[in-house]
């Protein structure tokens, strides 16, 4: 063996081989541009024969005239075969819609971390602050969430608060009476709301995110913004948007409602027929945006027949319009109803938001109004429900005790205690992070979309724990329930503004791919305006890209990423960072075969675009948390939680993708990776340790609780829920201290009345502990009470 390895190795030819495929292999790794490989094939040649070297100039010609012949081969077949995607119309305005943003770093194979940590969290200005701290504590000041769910409707005085204070103008500029606050300070006046009075949010949220009010800033007039704009902001006029359909609910680019041109006395006019289904605050508005269809079948304004979507506004007292029915969305009191207009006649000018030039524009306007959106209302309540659970879920598990302790010192209980703490925190990294980028703006769609589907469906965990968590007392409606709302409202986020499966099967990845992938769109723009020049330079770009990935994932997943090196001084998180770039490089290379084997066919492969949507979703998040920590820490713990969830969930994806790769050549390629990411994964789920660790902080810890949760409102009634638990709170931990005296002299764990005044009678303990004991005893039976009603009230409800 070792005159094999002589002869082969240490021979002069074995040195070239050696060499020469050392290089190859540090070019294909560091993406070299095409330069450094021409200078390599000539000292390649050079090296082993002069000769071969003289002909290198006509070669490399005759190479690239070969290249070039190929590329139009290859445009022939893909057109023929089909294997390019079909982009609709509605696909390709989406695809065009805003911009990427951080997310295109994953498509590299190698995330620029200097970039993607450099993002710093947003901030309030002094003005909003002041108005977080005193308006807003002011209006959820003004009810109760059980009070609101059983009147219905607003009081009169909250009413005159919204108008007083513009609660419908936050993002309104002054100079139409509105308070012009910056995107984050939106968010974060909503989340408050929603920490304490869900419907109340919900009535707040819907002006101030997708409606007139947006698109009017967007694409109106200067007419029908002088006209509007003041009287939303001060909530004279209410405002609804009337988008989703029977037949038209995800795929809102279905709608059925439409408009007709006609000619009145001189004047272009719409005759509207609609019927809209599941539209929130309509049963309240006076003023309807509308999505339609729009048509001209005399060609009075254009040349097309079919206009196609286009937004508008209709006065809700016009002729023709119908109201009067409520839906009931699990019983949340948000004026949400169906609206219907039979030959409603509007003058077209004056309705259309921008007027008649934007005819045919609606699609267009509303995908750019909610890439902004997706970032702020249902993210700001998923944040919401995180910390209004996990305070009660914590301070509950302290309080409340079963076989002598605290329930939350019972491992079960812990891990589902620091689920949703961790996820809690994770989820606020998240929106931050996508905040920061909305306020420097950047209105990514992949982004704001995997923002909306993993925040709402992440909170739906967090709110599952904390009803286990706290048992009869998360069930039982009433004042007390300060968690069950939030079971009800969450699966409803989860279905509006497009609803979370649509959006993790096809948009996140689907359009992900196409719109921020490098080579992608180019390909199918060039194919479909037969641009070979344009083929040509980007199919290549890509085989080699595809080809520089595979080496890159190999080498990474062979070394476990230990060689990679991130920039020096994120020293704390380097191996957070090597394992980022392992899962980006091996996220990159499988997108690649994705576009290379399935190509249109990637469109019905629903199942593999979500593993993909999450692969990215996660990679995403694990960064927002780095980035946060990097300016503000909240927990050493709460970071690593956050961090392993997601790397777990990353191994989860890769490995199922792997496993159920729908091209089986490309399965059976991709299996020894799949072996050697089960020996060495990228990540695993949180150890119970750490699961202890978080939940001991939680429950313990006032400092890290009051950090996890700022934001939320807090009653000052001493009978809310909260103040009860606060008071047995308090009481607990002083109750801790005099019960271990107890323990140790009386060698007993139980804890009750005549144990007490036992101790007492020993002088074990003092009057004044006694006094405490007996304190927290009644605190403590208080704060865990479910309501109970009498028949009359229970009816009644």
């Amino acid at each position: 063996m070792e005159v094999i390895l002589n002869d082969i190795i240490l021979s002069a030819p074995g040195l070239k081989i050696f060499w020469t495929a050392l290089i190859i292999l540090l070019l294909l790794f560091f993406y070299s541009p095409l330069a450094l490989w021409l200078i390599f094939l000539f000292v390649f040649l050079l090296v082993w024969s002069v000769d071969a070297a003289v002909v290198f100039l006509p070669a490399l010609i005759g190479f690239f005239l070969l290249r070039y012949a190929l590329s139009f081969l290859f445009m022939k077949g893909a057109k023929k075969l089909k294997l390019i995607p079909k982009i609709s119309e509605t696909e390709r305005i989406a695809l065009q819609v805003g911009e990427a943003w951080l997310e295109k770093e994953f498509f590299t194979g190698r995330p620029n971390f200097k970039t993607l940590l450099s993002q710093k969290p947003p901030s309030l200005s002094q003005q909003e602050k002041d108005f977080l701290d005193n308006q807003v504590e002011k209006f959820c000041s003004l009810s109760t969430e059980w009070n609101f769910l059983n009147r219905k409707k607003l009081k009169p005085e909250e009413e005159e608060f919204i108008k007083k204070e513009k609660l419908f103008g936050l993002g309104i500029p002054k100079k139409y009476k509105g308070l012009e606050f910056s995107p984050f300070a939106h968010a974060k006046i909503i989340e408050k709301i929603a920490s304490h009075n869900i419907p109340l949010f919900i009535i707040t949220m819907v002006p101030n995110s997708l409606g007139p009010a947006e698109l009017l800033l967007r694409y109106g007039t200067k007419r029908q913004k002088d006209q509007y704009l003041s009287a939303l902001a001060e909530a004279r006029l209410w405002p609804c948007f009337g988008l989703t359909e029977t037949q038209a609910g995800s795929d809102a680019s279905s709608i059925q409602s439409e408009g007709v041109l006609f000619k009145e006395g001189g004047e272009l006019k719409i005759k509207l027929n609609f019927e809209k289904r599941w539209i929130t605050l309509s049963a309240k508005a006076d003023l309807i945006g509308l999505a339609i269809q729009l048509k001209d079948p005399e060609q009075l304004y254009s040349e097309k027949k079919q206009l196609g979507i286009t937004c508008l506004l209709v006065p809700s007292h016009l002729k023709g319009i119908e109201r009067g029915f409520y839906h009931d969305p699990m019983g949340l009191p948000i004026y949400n109803a169906p609206i219907k207009g039979k030959d409603v006649i509007v003058s077209a000018e004056t309705a259309v938001i921008g007027g008649l030039k934007q005819a045919g524009k609606g699609w267009k306007m509303l995908m750019e109004s909610l890439s902004a959106g997706r970032s702020i209302s249902l993210p700001a309540l998923s944040v919401a429900a995180g910390k209004r659970v996990s305070w009660l879920a914590g301070t509950h598990a302290f309080v409340r005790k079963q076989f002598g302790r605290p329930i939350g010192k019972f491992s079960a209980v812990q891990e589902k205690l620091a689920e949703a703490v961790g996820l809690t925190y994770l989820m606020e990294s998240t929106y931050f992070f996508t905040l920061s980028g909305l306020v420097q703006g950047f209105a990514s769609p992949v982004v704001s979309a995997f923002t909306k589907y993993q925040l709402t469906e992440l909170a739906q965990k967090v709110v599952k724990h904390g009803m286990d968590i706290m048992g009869g007392a998360g069930l039982s409606l009433g004042p007390k329930n300060k968690i069950a709302l939030l079971h009800i409202t969450l699966p409803i986020a989860v279905t509006v503004e497009g609803a979370n499966t649509l959006s993790r099967a096809f948009i996140v990845y689907g359009q992900g791919l196409i719109k921020t992938h490098p080579q992608a769109y180019p390909i199918i723009q060039a194919l479909e305006n037969n641009n070979l020049k344009a083929f040509h330079k980007n199919f290549w770009s890509f085989l080699y890209q595809t080809l520089c990935h595979f080496i890159n994932s190999w080498f990474l997943t062979l070394t476990g990423a230990y060689l990679s090196r991130p920039l020096s001084f994120f020293n704390k998180e380097k191996r957070y960072l090597q394992k980022l770039s392992w899962s980006a490089g091996l996220f990159a290379f499988l997108s690649n075969l994705n576009l290379l084997f399935l190509g249109g066919s990637l469109k019905t492969q629903g199942q593999l675009n979500g593993r993909f949507s999450d692969w990215l979703s996660f990679q995403y998040m694990a960064v927002a948390a780095l980035a946060r920590n990097k300016h503000e820490e909240v927990s050493r713990l709460a970071v690593k939680w956050a961090l392993d969830y997601c790397f777990w969930q990353m191994q989860t994806n890769m490995q199922n993708i792997i496993n159920n790769y729908p091209v089986l050549f490309v399965r059976w390629l991709l299996k020894p990776m799949g072996w050697i990411l089960r020996l060495n994964p990228i990540g695993s789920k949180a150890s119970d340790g750490l699961d202890k660790e978080l939940a001991d902080k939680m429950l313990e810890d006032e400092e890290f609780k009051k950090k996890l949760c700022d934001n939320m409102y807090f009653s000052k009634e001493e009978e809310d829920q909260f103040q009860k638990l606060r008071r047995a709170y308090d009481l607990s931990l002083k109750e801790r201290d005099i019960l271990g005296k107890i323990k140790q002299s009386l060698k007993t764990d139980k804890s009750n009345l005549d144990l007490y005044q036992e101790a007492l009678r020993q002088n074990i303990i003092s009057q004044e502990e006694f006094e405490i004991l007996k304190a927290a005893q009644k605190a403590q039976w208080s704060a865990i009470q479910a309501d109970a009603f009498s028949e009359e009230e229970y009816f009644k409800n």
